[in-house]
């Protein structure tokens, strides 16, 4: 199951290119950190519209704002690194269908006959590209002696918002501990999103750092943690992100769903119930609730959560997928199949059944006979 790192593309969505701006936690834009006395490490992230050019061009501007923001005049690029992160996205499948009823008889006696196709359309997947780029600079106050590439950092702030057309934009120079903290945390997330838990992490640790109160940082490391199966340093996290702010539905969700996998799931149900008494209106929330019931044995409730799941969201393909394991634990397996089919996104019940068999264990032999005769009586036809 897939409860974490919630609505964490959502940027790369946007119809334009990134602007100048100050990277945010679900924002792109330049972001730095002070590596040593005059020494920067200077990042500017696009979205999928954003050309490599336009963010070298904005990463270099940004290293010339601080150069003069710290009363140097002049910088060297000591290193560069180039990278492109990927995102993949997919439509949803739409499925049309029209058909005709035609009726024969009389008002005593009637026979009808049903006629009618279905079409599909979408489905379609797309990578999307978005540019990071990373510098790595050395500030002066007289011109250095070297022959690398020197930077006059006055000339360069006019010549580059100029050529963007953002002369009148703010030189925005040093920044407060919160705004150095969300650096980080953008930069943990960049991580995340790219499954390196490992390297966000310590991103999400030297945030927290500069602001002990930076909830998101908790949070995100949390969920970091729970990836790694590290359920008892998760939990720790969340603990303290709800002491810093105990109004956010999703750390509780979070919380419950590393009780439910440490086997702690009395706790766990408190903690999915209070998310669903600040917001009642997430599916997700449903969802992890009926994963402890779940794995409590209790399934008419796991079933109950999973079915409140789906009326919020119907499309919700992990809710589809776990009301299908718990529809085949009671043995129901034409319903198991017809909740796996939604999931995956299967378009007729054969399908499903290929690939039911494939993914989901059986508890025993005589189970697969049992879904193979399900299966054969839905297609009306003859056990091979």
């Amino acid at each position: 199951m897939n409860k974490l790192f919630l609505v964490v593309l959502v940027t790369f969505f946007a119809g334009c290119a990134t602007p100048y701006q100050q990277a945010g936690f679900f924002r792109k834009g330049y972001s730095s950190t002070q590596i040593q006395e005059g020494v920067f490490r200077v990042r500017f992230h696009g979205n999928a519209s954003t050309s490599g050019s336009r963010a070298m061009d904005f990463a270099i501007l940004r290293s010339a704002e601080l150069t003069l923001a710290h009363g140097y005049r002049y910088f060297v690029i000591l290193g560069e690194n180039e990278e492109v992160s990927t995102a993949a996205i997919s439509t949803p499948v739409m499925a049309n269908t029209t058909g005709s009823i035609s009726m024969f008889g009389n008002s005593n006696s009637a026979t009808g006959f049903y006629s009618g196709s279905t079409t599909y359309s979408g489905g379609s997947s797309y990578i999307l590209h978005a540019p990071l780029e990373t510098l790595t600079i050395q500030c002066f106050n007289a011109k250095p002696n070297t022959s690398s590439m020197i930077y006059d950092a006055e000339q360069v702030n006019i010549d580059i918002k100029r050529s963007y057309g953002i002369e009148n934009q703010p030189s925005l120079g040093l920044t407060t501990p919160a705004e150095t903290a969300a650096q980080y945390d953008e930069g943990g997330l960049a991580y995340a999103k790219q499954g390196n838990f490992t390297q966000a992490i310590p991103d999400f640790t030297k945030a927290i750092e500069i602001d002990p109160n930076d909830v998101k940082a908790y949070s995100m490391r949390g969920a970091c943690y729970t990836k790694q199966n590290n359920y008892a340093q998760a939990i720790a996290d969340y603990t303290k992100a709800i002491e810093i702010n105990p109004n956010l539905a999703p750390i509780y969700e979070g919380r419950g769903f590393a009780y439910g996998k440490q086997g702690n799931y009395n706790q766990a149900i408190v903690d999915c119930n209070k998310a669903i008494e600040i917001n009642s209106t997430n599916a997700e929330f449903y969802d992890v609730r009926g994963f402890v019931y779940f794995e409590m044995g209790n399934l008419n409730q796991a079933i109950t959560d999973y079915n409140q799941a789906i009326q919020i969201d119907p499309n919700h393909v992990d809710a589809h997928y776990d009301r299908g394991l718990a529809y085949y634990s009671l043995e129901q397996y034409d319903k198991a199949l017809v909740d796996y089919a939604k999931a995956t996104g299967l378009k007729n019940k054969k399908e499903a059944y290929d690939v039911f068999i494939k993914y989901v264990p059986a508890r025993k032999a005589s189970d697969m006979a049992n879904v193979r005769d399900v299966i054969l009586k839905l297609l009306d036809q003859k056990q091979s």
